[in-house]
């Protein structure tokens, strides 16, 4: 940077480098691109991970195909029956447009969409990140290097792999290209840009990203072009008008995504970590197998161990995720020495918060607010800040032609001791990564020695980037690729999504076009961890799920049903939904199950066989209640609370559960207590019950994802049960009338209704739609506008 005490000298090393410095990038991410993909470029095996990483294989896998396969059925993906019980998905894919392109392709090519796009951002966030070293006055092999170790970070290479971080990486160099980019040049674009993608996929990482800008804007404006507090505070406004009007771009996305999140139990209910977190000591100092932990990962992802190899913190995706290349390591001591004292100061101020907040996690949760014991973005905005300076470095270290050996050595000594000390026996160290580790830093240290010989001077840039690219290449490698994987031979047989499950289901689609749904008592995922989204992959509907942001009513529906505790946060994000509940199952229409055990218990709770595919069994419920069924008969919220599970379960075949708050409202209702209960219920009992509630039910004309139109004759005032979540968006007409629809059984859909014919159309829309396209439209216009304005400023002051 200009500011920084640049010494004087020739530049005649950086010479090459200028000529076509983009082609020299992207020569050199082709390689490692080519290498670390390889065995995915051949059709060897697909970027699909069954080991610790198996949230690709059981999650974003089944979602895509999923909203695919909706796509092709109904258009955009929102309200969809394949998730759990029912559960809004917009703006599911949408929320990154690069996943756009999964729909110019069948379901089946997903994999390779996933690997296009995986590539696809390192490509990007290459150029962005190469294109804001150089608006930082950095040289073209500079900024060439600093793109190179911020693209193959820890966090974009292992994070990758989980795909969310790698995009988030991306985001955040366009992010960085923005902001410098208004500095240097008033241009508002990128960062208008960066806000709106951020702001779609993620609104929390809003409070994220504003916070990195504070910290980076002062060190920019107060420490490097040593400005007043006072323009500091004019620049933070134009940069919170700006990122306002990013939000506004991007709103049709982001407001569904920031219900979809404030609603969800993680936050706004029991299940959040905040209490919990909160509550521990501040002085309270991180278990030595986390110390060791971020100190491994810190020189390598893998140091600690790859995949399911892996000994650290937490598990090999969530620990810390601090490297980003041994050279960066390497020379950031050696930047101390050319920087100002106010640089200094800032250099001193982020290096002791990163270090307090490893020591102490407390500071690390309030990073996150609590939300979570994570590393992810937490790692990679200290990372950035250790490439950051080791950058300059470089540049300082290659436009005077010679190194301080002095900082080198001893930063050379504390990464060897690094590699090599192991305090927590727990932590077990990966040999091979510890040999590579020694073998890069010597070979690192011998170039800036030969620095001394001016012979070769010219050609230690080229050297020093050959082993950057190789090392960058190599561990990249281990972190994709020393994994459980899945093999082309998997996907293309009769296993995972892809086994006989799809037969079974067609053949009982052939024969029944009514609303039901269906159980298994297996799953079909590739890897040992099982997957709650089979329905998506395979096109049923059935209960259970997985979403880090579960929708509010259905989980309040499973805790009130006694399905878990609402407070365990991992069972309100991987959810069984009603299996092993049989009497649940009947009242939420629940008509087929799929079997590969040879328990016949199901017979005991009304199940038959009746056909079979392969070595899957095919049981019907005789008890079947069709969807819409309806009830004269109403229990409490507190209640139903008092009733032993069994009782509960069946007590649902009776009657609709109803808040306190309501019972007023229900004087001319059976009402039922938690004493009407029998000892034992013959299956007899059961039919009876189901009969009752399903003589009387909905007829359905039409029904398609997000519309349902129906008839239903009453013979008395009755509660209508639409068995699937309620939701904002849901509007309900009665014989041509808005009508209101009522919450029952703590989370579903209820429609009172008196007696006699009735016309029932059920849509589901999205909340503040309209607004929401306007906002968005009005927030392109300005942007436009704004675009516009400052390129006639600018043609007017160099006129």
């Amino acid at each position: 940077m200009n500011s920084t005490v640049q010494p004087q000298s020739s530049t005649m090393l950086f010479t090459f480098f200028e000529k076509k410095p983009l082609g020299y990038l992207f020569a050199t991410v082709t390689f490692i691109v080519v290498v670390i993909f390889f065995n995915f470029l051949t059709n060897s095996f697909l970027y699909l991970y069954t080991d610790i990483g198996s949230d690709t294989a059981t999650g974003f896998f089944p979602n895509f195909y999923g909203y695919v396969t909706y796509f092709g059925m109904h258009g955009i993906p929102t309200w969809t029956f394949t998730e759990g019980m029912g559960s809004n998905v917009f703006p599911a894919v949408f929320s990154n447009p690069m996943h756009i392109l999964f729909f110019l392709f069948q379901p089946k090519a997903i994999p390779y969409v996933i690997l296009f796009i995986a590539i696809l951002k390192l490509y990007i966030a290459a150029y962005f990140f190469f294109r804001y070293f150089r608006l930082l006055d950095l040289s073209a092999f500079s900024s060439i290097v600093g793109s190179l170790l911020l693209t193959f970070s820890g966090f974009m290479i292992l994070g990758g792999t989980w795909y969310l971080f790698s995009a988030e990486g991306m985001q955040f160099a366009l992010f960085l290209f923005g902001i410098e980019s208004f500095i240097r040049k008033r241009n508002v674009t990128a960062f208008v840009i960066a806000v709106a993608l951020t702001a779609a996929q993620q609104p929390f990482n809003l409070f994220l990203i504003s916070l990195f800008a504070v910290l980076y804007l002062t060190i920019r404006i107060i420490g490097d072009e040593s400005k007043s507090f006072k323009e500091l505070s004019l620049i933070f406004g134009k940069f919170i008008l700006l990122g306002a009007l990013g939000i506004g771009l991007s709103f049709v996305l982001f407001y569904a995504n920031f219900n979809r999140v404030m609603e969800s139990p993680r936050v706004s209910g029991e299940a959040s970590y905040t209490e919990s977190l909160s509550q521990k000591p501040f002085y309270e100092i991180a278990s030595t197998v986390e110390l060791q932990t971020t100190i491994y990962r810190l020189l390598s992802s893998d140091m600690a161990g790859a995949g399911n190899k892996y000994t650290g913190y937490i598990n090999y995706l969530e620990g810390p995720m601090g490297y980003v290349g041994l050279l960066s390591l390497l020379l950031l001591a050696h930047t101390f020495k050319y920087l100002t004292k106010r640089q200094k100061i800032f250099f001193i101020i982020i290096f002791s918060i990163w270090l307090i907040s490893s020591l102490f996690p407390y500071f690390r949760y309030a990073f996150w607010l609590f939300n979570g014991d994570y590393y992810r973005t937490y790692s990679f905005y200290f990372s950035f800040y250790i490439a950051f300076y080791a950058i300059k470095s470089l540049d300082i270290i290659f436009t005077v032609e010679k190194a301080d050996f002095k900082p080198l050595i001893i930063s050379a000594v504390v990464i060897l001791a690094m590699a090599l000390f192991n305090f927590e026996s727990k932590v077990i160290a990966n040999e091979s990564m510890q040999i590579l580790v020694l073998t890069f830093v010597i070979l690192y240290v011998a170039i800036f020695f030969m620095m001394k010989e001016k012979s070769i001077l010219q050609h230690l840039p080229k050297a020093l980037l050959g082993l950057i690219t190789l090392e960058l290449a190599v561990f990249s490698y281990m972190t994709i690729n020393d994994r459980g994987l899945l093999t082309i031979e998997q996907y293309t047989s009769k296993t995972g999504y892809f086994d006989y499950t799809k037969e079974a289901i067609a053949k009982i689609k052939s024969l029944d076009k009514s609303f039901f749904r269906i159980d298994k008592d297996y799953h079909s995922a590739w890897s040992k961890h099982v997957s709650f989204l089979d329905a998506m992959a395979q096109n049923y509907f059935g209960t259970e799920t997985y979403n880090n942001f579960n929708q509010k009513y259905y989980v309040n529906f499973l805790a009130g049903m006694k399905v878990f505790d609402p407070k365990n946060e991992i069972a309100t994000r991987w959810s069984i939904g009603l299996k092993h509940r049989y009497y649940l199952q009947i009242m939420a229409n629940t008509r087929y199950r799929l079997c590969k055990s040879e328990w016949k218990g199901y017979e005991s709770f009304g199940a038959e066989l009746v056909d079979s595919v392969d070595k899957i069994k095919i049981y019907e419920y005789k008890n079947f209640v069709p969807f819409g069924s309806s009830y004269h008969a109403y229990i409490t919220e507190s209640e139903f609370a008092k009733l032993p599970i069994i009782h509960s379960d069946v007590m649902t075949l009776r009657a609709i559960v109803i808040a306190d708050s309501l019972k007023k409202n229900y004087y001319d209702y059976e009402e039922l207590k938690h004493s009407d209960t029998m000892a034992l219920y013959p299956p007899e009992v059961i039919a009876d019950y189901s009969k009752d509630i399903g003589s009387e039910h909905l007829k359905m004309k039409n029904f398609t994802q997000k519309l349902i139109e129906g008839t239903i004759t009453l013979s008395t005032d009755k509660i209508v049960l639409i068995t699937t979540p309620f939701d904002k968006g849901w509007k309900l007409e009665v014989d041509g009338k808005p009508h209101e629809i009522i919450i029952v059984n703590h989370g579903l859909i209820g429609i009172k209704l008196p007696k006699g014919n009735h016309e029932i159309k059920l849509e589901y829309g999205l909340r503040n739609l309209g607004i929401s396209l306007l906002i968005s439209g009005f927030s392109a216009l300005m942007l436009i506008a704004l675009i516009l304005f400052n390129r006639k400023k600018i043609a007017k002051a160099t006129a």
